[in-house]
Formats: structure tokens, C-alpha cells, sequence
């Protein structure tokens, strides 16, 4: 037991030695003055060693970034890329419209298209005058599909009316109330009987039921006075759209020296006459 503790005593200053060593200097001393100081058993002298007084180095500043002075204005690629970009939109554009067109063209051959024409072109004038036809005054009109569609008819109006002369119509056609008519589809290349539509004929609106005077007969062959029938037809076609044909008809009698007989000709203002 006492050689253990012994032994115990023995090894405590070497542990202790041990854990705390002493770390040899490996810096030279130097002095002033001395001419010579020696460290890690090497001779240093004053001649050897120079002793710089230069500023400390600095750590350089950011920089800041430089300027993007990229223009696409000037970059001929750029500049061919954005406008063949706009050549293509606007072609895109053009050719939608072509194909538009020619959309709305073969929509249209293939459409209802209604025309009409007077069943009597050159009708006799019924007046009270001596040695004259007595009678009615009507003006027949014959409704014709000249399209590939068959129409369906919804309404119409047709007035006859005697007049100075054509530039004493009204700007706007005064049709007055039109009134539905029964239901009649007219087949393509198909021409109606006027008794298949109540307004398809009017009678000449004078204060003897249609008849003419003598007067006004003389004045009519005189030509200070015109007979003028005109109206409208409205149908659907076949794509469900509403159409309207409008008509105007002048009751011309024939100049000297010409062969024609009096005769309706189409006539009036545009507007009398337009089709849709």
C-alpha cells in the first residue's frame, strides 16, 4: 500500500507536466541598438532584416455594376424578328378576312333570292271615258325564288297610286300597316300564282275604286301624270335570316315615233328598290 501511494506521488508532477507544456519561442527577439540576437539557434543580424513602413494594404470597394447599354433598336436580328412577327399578324389578319368573304360569297349562292315582276307588263287603262274599259286597275305581281334555297314568306305590302311624276314620291316609302300573311314557302326557279298572297296585287288607289277618270287617263297619255306601283316582300331564308326585297314600277306610256307599247318599267329611287 505504501508503494502504491509512493508511486501515486511519483507520477503527479509529470502529468502536470505533461498537459501544460512550454511552447519554445519562434519569433526573433530583436532590440535596438543590438547588433545581433539569435533565436531557434540561428544568427540574425540588423543587416539582414528591413523594416517596411508601407501603408496597410486596403480591401478594394465593390464596384458598382456597370450600365446595360444593350439597345434592340440597333440590333439588326432584333429588329427583322419583330418585323416579321408584325408580317405574320397582319397576313394571320388578311387571310381570316379572305376566308370570311369567301365564306359570306358561297352563303349567299346558295341563299333565296326573291324578285318581282308585274304578271301583266302592259295592261290596258280602265277609264270612265268615252269608248273606254271600264273597271278595276290592278297591278298583279308574281313573286320568283331565283336562288338555290327554298324562302319562307312573313310578310308583304304593295300599294298603286297615280302621281305628278317620280320626283313627287316621298324620300322614305310610305308602305303604310303591313300585315302577316299566311305561311308560303316559295321553292328555288318557282314563281307564285298572285292569288297564293292577298297583297301581291293592289288596286289603283283612286276615289272611283280603282278606276280611272278622264281626265287623269288623259293626263297619264299626256305624261303629266305616271301610274307608280311599288312595295315590299320580307322572307326568311334558309339559314333563318330575314330578307326583304323592295320593288318599283312606273307605268310608261310610249313616246312619239316609238315602237313600244306603254308598258311598266322599273323605276323610282334607290330606296324603293333595294334588296337585302
Amino acid at each position: 500500500m505504501r508503494l502504491l501511494l509512493a508511486a501515486f506521488l511519483l507520477l503527479i508532477p509529470n502529468v502536470f507536466r505533461q498537459s501544460n507544456p512550454i511552447a519554445p519561442s519562434t519569433k526573433p527577439s530583436l532590440n535596438k541598438g543590438d547588433g545581433e540576437s539569435k533565436a531557434n539557434g540561428q544568427k540574425i543580424t540588423s543587416q539582414n532584416i528591413t523594416i517596411c513602413d508601407c501603408p496597410p494594404v486596403e480591401k478594394p470597394a465593390c464596384q458598382p455594376e456597370k450600365a446595360n447599354t444593350y439597345d434592340p433598336g440597333h440590333d439588326t436580328l432584333y429588329r427583322a424578328y419583330l418585323w416579321f412577327t408584325i408580317g405574320g399578324v397582319l397576313l394571320a389578319l388578311a387571310g381570316i378576312g379572305v376566308v370570311y368573304r369567301q365564306g359570306q360569297v358561297i352563303k349567299n349562292a346558295e341563299r333565296a333570292w326573291i324578285t318581282v315582276s308585274p304578271t301583266e307588263w302592259s295592261p290596258p287603262l280602265r277609264s270612265d271615258g268615252p269608248h273606254q274599259l271600264r273597271g278595276k286597275n290592278v297591278f298583279r305581281a308574281r313573286l320568283t325564288n331565283a336562288g338555290k334555297t327554298p324562302a319562307r314568306v312573313i310578310g308583304a305590302s304593295l300599294r298603286y297610286i297615280l302621281i305628278d311624276s317620280l320626283e313627287a314620291l316621298p324620300k322614305l316609302p310610305e308602305y303604310g300597316a303591313s300585315e302577316p300573311e299566311p305561311e308560303l314557302i316559295v321553292a328555288p326557279h318557282e314563281a307564285t300564282d298572285p292569288q297564293d298572297i292577298l297583297t301581291t296585287y293592289a288596286v289603283l288607289e283612286t276615289e272611283s275604286d280603282g278606276m280611272l277618270s278622264w281626265a287623269d287617263h288623259s293626263a297619264i297619255i299626256e305624261g303629266t301624270m305616271i301610274l307608280y306601283a311599288f312595295g315590299f316582300i320580307r322572307y326568311l331564308d334558309v339559314h333563318g335570316k330575314e330578307r326583304e326585297t323592295r320593288f318599283g314600277y312606273h307605268y310608261a306610256m310610249s313616246k312619239p315615233n316609238e315602237v313600244m307599247k306603254p308598258a311598266f318599267r322599273q323605276a323610282g329611287p334607290a330606296i324603293y328598290r333595294r334588296v337585302t
